[in-house]
């Protein structure tokens, strides 16, 4: 009996013929970009999520890819730069594109495009604004009086910044927030002021379209005028998305007050529609709201030492020649308070699994009222400070030891806002397993939390011996790095030689 042929979930795009014609299937076709040289080929993590949707629509109006950018002539001004990046076609025309490997926006936007194709909705085709093909004169290299001293560019990651019309009819609070800018170091490389219609209003805010609020939202958009900046930071822009947003503060006023009174949200807001300013929330959005604001964008130039462009032009290095070094993973702690992990303990499993994050420890954990309280002794003087212990204690919570690489700041992302959640951030996870006022997924905020939670939720672990014996001698330094990722402490080691008559009391 013949093998039942393997169905191929992604296909391989290596060359311009296969990503031409690959381009001219019907529906929806959609593509992780990627780079040889980042040493880590397309998103691992987002097969399980392609592999659902596939069985989920079964349809042939679906397809999916992966393409190397080096080798394909229209990913050309893609190429160096090792930020995922999922391309969405239909009828053979960019619909729509998505910066990162962020599952639960990469799934929103194909269940968007697939109502495209089910006659639902209307297409619209885009141009990516943020890599637009620029003059010979300025691509690659920039000038330089010293040959030796040539250096390759990459565009600066930018930020969009809005001062809504309550701030900019306001000279006091306009340049308040002018004030922080220059004080927190960002760097002001766009720079209107723009008068929005309603469509104008839906373009930014697509997500808030069907909401009830959102005539409430354009009436207070459209008021007067708002003024736009492109923010960057220092020589690459690397965290100003992220700095920007905590320089604003939380969503409500309310909540910004109470968290960050100094942020700008708790000085000028005074509700969730008039709170005083806008931040891009991630880089796809950065991306879509520059090409908005500003169609002829020039993005400023990251510079790229000479030795590490030298590295980049060839993609194969040298036998031996570590060219970028692998990263290694990092771990974080999260714990899926009892009501969440009763109800949804299998599904959230899932999803971390499609996420690309390893688990690398799982335990089920009753916590006592002293654990919960060292847990969140800064959140003490909160309202629900004695609703968070109750729940807490409720029953089993399902402790994680979760490892991958920048794994706590991507995995508090993946979860969506700690408040909120369902209103800023409907496809998150904390949207989607909420009950009640308490969000149902604790996370980590920084590499001392992950430590001092693992001190408070394991402190009555038992100790044990391990012996790496001489076949895995080479690999013990790969064996103690998993070890400390499972969350094992490890408080001696030694070198030993063990002869015939030596033995363990």
């Amino acid at each position: 009996m013949s093998r039942k042929k393997e169905i191929v979930l992604q296909e391989e795009l290596t060359n311009q013929e296969e990503w031409d014609a690959f381009l001219g299937k019907p529906g929806l076709t959609v593509i992780d970009c990627f780079q040889n040289w980042c040493g880590e080929r397309p998103c691992k993590g987002m097969a399980g999520l392609f592999q659902r949707l596939k069985v989920e629509f079964s349809s042939p109006l679906l397809s999916f890819a992966t393409a190397e950018c080096e080798s394909i002539d229209s990913l050309e001004n893609y190429r160096g730069n090792c930020e995922p990046c999922f391309h969405f076609y239909g009828g053979g025309e960019l619909v729509a594109l998505i910066r990162g490997c962020n599952a639960p926006v990469v799934e929103r936007k194909i269940r968007e495009m697939h109502k495209v194709c089910s006659g639902e909705a209307e297409r619209t085709v885009i141009t990516d604004a943020a890599l637009a093909s620029e003059s010979e004169d300025n691509e690659g290299l920039l000038s330089s009086e010293n040959e030796n001293s040539a250096v390759q560019s990459m565009k600066k990651i930018v930020t969009v910044g809005i001062m809504k019309p309550d701030v900019v009819s306001d000279q006091n609070k306009c340049g308040k927030v002018l004030d922080m800018i220059e004080q927190n170091g960002l760097e002001i490389v766009a720079d209107e002021e723009k008068i929005l219609d309603a469509d104008d209003v839906a373009k930014l805010y697509p997500e808030k379209v069907d909401t009830e609020i959102f005539e409430e939202l354009v009436s207070f958009m459209t008021s007067g005028p708002i003024r736009v900046l492109g923010l960057t930071k220092g020589d690459t822009g690397d965290g100003v998305i992220e700095l920007w947003r905590s320089i604003i503060g939380p969503f409500e006023p309310e909540q910004a007050k109470a968290e960050k009174p100094e942020s700008i949200r708790a000085m000028f807001g005074s509700s969730g529609i008039s709170n005083a300013v806008h931040g891009s929330s991630s880089s796809d959005d950065a991306a879509r709201e520059l090409a908005f604001f500003f169609p002829s964008f020039n993005y400023p130039k990251a510079v790229i030492p000479q030795s590490v462009q030298e590295k980049m032009t060839d993609f194969l290095p040298a036998e031996g020649e570590e060219v970028f070094p692998e990263a290694k993973p990092e771990t974080t702690i999260t714990i899926i308070r009892p009501e969440a992990a009763k109800l949804h303990r299998e599904q959230i499993l899932k999803e971390i699994k499609d996420a690309g994050f390893e688990i690398a420890r799982q335990s089920e954990v009753t916590l006592t009222e002293e654990q919960v309280k060292m847990l969140y002794d800064s959140k003490k003087d909160e309202e629900y400070f004695d609703e968070l212990v109750a729940q807490m204690t409720a029953g089993p919570c399902l402790v994680l030891c979760l490892a991958k690489i920048d794994a706590i700041k991507t995995w508090r992302e993946y979860l969506g806002p700690a408040k909120n959640a369902a209103e800023e951030a409907p496809e998150s996870m904390r949207a989607r397993f909420e009950s009640s006022e308490i969000n149902p997924i604790h996370a980590a905020d920084s590499p001392e939390s992950v430590e001092a939670e693992r001190s408070i939720i394991f402190k009555d672990d038992e100790e044990a011996i391990a012996l790496i014996k001489p076949d895995a001698f080479e690999q013990a330094e790969d064996i103690v790095e998993h070890l400390k990722m499972s969350g094992f402490e490890i408080k001696q080691s030694k070198d030993i030689s063990l002869s015939k008559r030596r033995k363990f009391i």
